[in-house]
């Protein structure tokens, strides 16, 4: 099941972290000359301690993280990729060698689990995945990875991948840690991260080189009954179609009455695209009173309105709330590029 993805598009390098999709930031800045594709945005680095940090929100046992990576050519440079937390304690970590190969370890670089034959490229993007279970004595086939799609390496069985007393990790990174060994500096560029677990029907094992693309309204929808701050409720798609970063309080729509709701026509997917996994909702919201406020993003599909998962109680400052859909939910198949293109996207205020 899909937990998470994320594009690095329309947020600053501060808003990651400030409005709430991640935990926690480290040297990483968002820039948009070597975007994946080139579009959007990427995230550089130019230490190899640099990295970006999510909390779980669980305790996971075992899942998969992808994560685009380019990594400047340099000498004797060590890079590293994911790490996996309990806690403060790491459990496992990738991170790529001197000589271009690529080594998980147990904790920081104590104890080298494996290390693949393959070698990744420098100055172009390759797609890295890690499948990996948190376990004392792990089966054949438990921790793998994963290069453009490609199995790379394989953990032996009994691998031992469990650092602390617990088999579970509850947040990760993706990029460095000033605990490892990372001789030299290197500029590194990440994109089209994803995070997800083993269970369910779908997207329960490696999704391959995949690409995370982010598209912003560009349209009104059916409904517009939020009260743009250009102080009417006509075209307010132009209040949120922020590309970039979202600009806060520059404009928005908003509204104080459960039940009224905007939705929103988007651009389109990417002519060439295949397979969809999944889609992810983002609404930056804040509350301007006292009272308690909650929203749900909404779908139109084939003119009808699905309402998702209702918020918690917003907050006073810019928040981002994500839903993730693997299917559509009006029947629970599986996405079409047509299906996207053709939704409405939107917000609706509940309470």
């Amino acid at each position: 099941m899909l937990l998470f993805i994320e594009g690095f598009d329309a947020q600053s390098t501060s808003q990651l972290t400030t409005n709430g999709k991640w935990n926690a930031l480290n040297g990483l800045s968002v820039e948009t000359t070597l975007a994946r594709f080139g579009v959007g945005q990427a995230l550089q680095s130019a230490a190899n301690s640099d990295y970006i940090e999510r909390n779980i929100g669980s305790n996971l046992a075992s899942g998969v993280i992808g994560a685009a990576f380019r990594v400047a050519s340099g000498v004797n440079t060590k890079v590293t990729f994911f790490i996996l937390y309990d806690g403060s304690s790491i459990q496992i970590a990738v991170r790529g060698n001197t000589d271009g190969t690529i080594s998980i370890f147990r904790t920081n670089n104590s104890t080298t689990l494996g290390t693949s034959t393959y070698t990744f490229p420098f100055d172009t993007y390759f797609y890295l995945e890690l499948k990996f279970l948190i376990s004392d004595s792990i089966s054949s086939g438990d921790v793998k990875l994963y290069a453009d799609g490609v199995e790379i390496l394989s953990l032996a069985a009994a691998t031992d991948t469990k650092n602390t007393a617990n088999a579970y990790v509850t947040k990760y990174r993706v990029g460095g840690d000033s605990g490892f060994d990372n001789s030299g500096i290197n500029r590194r560029y990440l994109d089209d991260h994803y995070l997800l677990d083993l269970t369910g029907s779908v997207n329960n094992a490696p999704l391959g080189n995949v690409r995370v693309q982010t598209l912003a309204p560009s349209g009104n929808g059916n409904s517009s009954g939020l009260s743009g701050s250009d102080g009417n409720s006509v075209n307010n798609y132009q209040q949120v179609d922020d590309t970039t970063s979202n600009n806060g309080d520059t404009d928005y729509n908003e509204h104080a009455t459960a039940g009224t709701k905007d939705t929103y026509a988007f651009g389109d997917t990417n002519a060439n695209t295949g397979t969809i996994y999944g889609v992810q909702t983002n609404m930056v919201v804040r509350r301007t009173d006292t009272d308690a406020k909650t929203v749900a993003p909404v779908i139109r599909i084939s003119s009808t309105d699905y309402d998702g998962t209702t918020t918690a109680a917003i907050n006073s400052s810019f928040t981002t709330y994500t839903q993730l859909y693997e299917t559509k939910p009006s029947d629970s198949t599986a996405w079409t590029k047509s299906d996207v293109d053709g939704a409405e996207f939107g917000m609706k205020v509940v309470s």
